[in-house]
């Protein structure tokens, strides 16, 4: 571990640590759809969303702050799954100056498509989403692979807090309206933090 590591990342390496989980099949997007790339080293690894964004429950769109471990969301493929895992993580001023890779992205309403998403959406660069079809499927990337595209941009904060679930399983939610991909970290998340941060 080097010696100039920051204290905010052990701040951050325990809140995650329970975030790490097996990964299961994905059976909620389509197989032939593409992997997103990995983010290269030195960036920010870690998805999620900001406060208010809605989440498709059983119950309709809730907010992601007041989602609950074992409150049932609706996947894509019309399955209702139980909430198994949710945190919050804090990034303050100082942790965004030395991190800025981990400012978060705006996503204007309508800018993926219509009523895609239903309202503005600040997110995660790291987030996975629909962003189209290719051959009548979904394609997947995450949000800092699809910047430049309008209505799409990295909107800087003084300090952000994400939001994040899981199922205990790779699936597709929605998240105002947008497919989206939530899933237990694919590895342990001492090498995120520790290799790329």
């Amino acid at each position: 571990m080097n010696s100039a590591q920051h204290p905010d990342d052990n701040i951050l390496r325990s809140v995650l640590q329970t975030m790490v989980a097996p990964v299961a099949p994905q059976v909620d997007a389509p197989r032939s759809a593409p992997q997103p790339e990995a983010a290269p080293a030195g960036t920010w690894q870690l998805p999620g969303f900001t406060g208010k964004t809605r989440i498709r429950t059983a119950f309709g769109e809730m907010p992601i702050e007041v989602l609950r471990l074992r409150d049932e969301v609706r996947t894509s493929s019309g399955r209702i799954l139980r909430v198994e895992w949710i945190d919050q993580i804090r990034l303050d001023e100082a942790y965004l100056q030395r991190h800025p890779e981990a400012q978060p992205f705006m996503i204007r309403a309508n800018a993926l498509d219509y009523g895609k998403p239903l309202r503005d959406l600040l997110v995660s660069p790291r987030q996975e989403m629909s962003h189209g079809l290719t051959n009548f499927q979904i394609r997947f990337a995450t949000v800092d692979s699809i910047k430049g595209r309008a209505g799409v941009f990295r909107r800087p904060e003084l300090a952000v807090t994400y939001y994040l679930f899981h199922c205990g399983e790779p699936v597709t939610v929605f998240a105002e309206g947008v497919p989206v991909n939530v899933a237990p970290l694919p590895r342990p998340i001492e090498t995120i933090l520790d290799e790329d941060l």
